[in-house]
């Protein structure tokens, strides 16, 4: 993969940013996932690593067609069962 393209500081701290060419993407099937690795140095001395795991994906919500994962519709399994008792709602 390589090492981050592009790295600046800013207001908010360091930033770094990645292009991952052609990615495999995350999905139910094939729940593909990628590891970076943030290393600080500081006089050439390696002060903390960090290792994050992530995966790439798109998501779409259509009000007509429904939920779209990498494209590709996909049913979302469960109900909209919302149970309030007296008691939960005192709570609210």
């Amino acid at each position: 993969m390589g090492r981050c393209c592009d790295t600046r500081f800013s207001e908010d701290g360091f930033i770094a940013s990645a292009h991952i060419d052609h990615p495999m993407f995350w999905s139910v099937d094939s729940p593909n996932l990628y590891t970076a690795i943030a290393t600080l140095k500081s006089g050439g001395t390696v002060r903390d690593v960090e290792r994050i795991t992530f995966g790439v994906r798109t998501v779409r919500f259509d009000a007509d067609h429904g939920f779209f994962l990498n494209s590709q519709p996909l049913k979302i399994q469960g109900t909209c069962n919302h149970r309030i008792t007296q008691e939960w709602a005192r709570l609210c």
